[in-house]
């Protein structure tokens, strides 16, 4: 706190993972949350300044639970918003909403292409996660992919199966998978199988 306010901070980002770290483990990704918003509620204890509250956000609701249980003025989501942009939105995480997103982020990136192109690779990777786990030949093409334009090439081609998946599955391409038991795995999840094909 003394080093904070003589310092004339005007504001304090908080990401709770560092503290929490030993808490979490292996545990489930509920357990990560409590102990990610436990660490940054001490902060905005003592702090008088404005705080933005960061770590274990995947989705709208725990965009509100952590406001709420951290007492912060602010959240940041980092890896959940890089794969649904639109988490702020309140709009869940579906196949069908990834592909929408993405087919908005190829218009973009053909209409302002980047001066790096890896940088479309890397969203579109992120956007289509699951899609790409699905379509496996098209992951490795997209690797592949040289350019912003065949990048965006190959995205198109992802889109055009989601689209074929969607009219044979509609209820499984609109289901939900930002949240426990989903169907498919997203990006946010990669790393938390508990086995089973199970994500927690």
């Amino acid at each position: 706190r003394r080093v904070s306010t003589s310092a004339a901070c005007t504001g304090v980002h908080r990401h709770g993972s560092v503290s929490a770290r030993r808490e979490i483990g292996a545990r489930p990704l509920s357990t990560a949350r409590r102990a990610l918003t436990t660490a940054a509620r001490g902060t905005t204890q003592v702090l008088s300044i404005p705080v933005v509250a960061n770590g274990g956000v995947e989705n709208f609701e725990d965009l509100s639970r952590c406001l709420a249980t951290t007492g912060a003025d602010g959240v940041m989501s980092s890896e959940a918003a890089l794969e649904n942009p639109a988490v702020f939105r309140e709009a869940p995480l579906t196949r069908v909403g990834q592909a929408q997103l993405a087919r908005e982020y190829v218009e973009l990136a053909r209409r302002h292409p980047p001066r790096c192109s890896s940088i479309v690779k890397a969203h579109l990777f992120k956007l289509l996660y699951m899609a790409l786990e699905v379509n496996s030949d098209l992951r490795v093409k997209l690797g592949s992919a040289n350019n912003a334009e065949a990048t965006c090439d190959v995205a198109e081609e992802v889109l055009a199966r989601e689209a074929e998946e969607e009219a044979r599955s509609p209820v499984e391409m609109r289901a939900r998978c930002d949240v426990s038991d989903a169907p498919f795995a997203t990006w946010y999840r990669r790393h938390r199988f508990v086995g089973n094909g199970v994500v927690r």
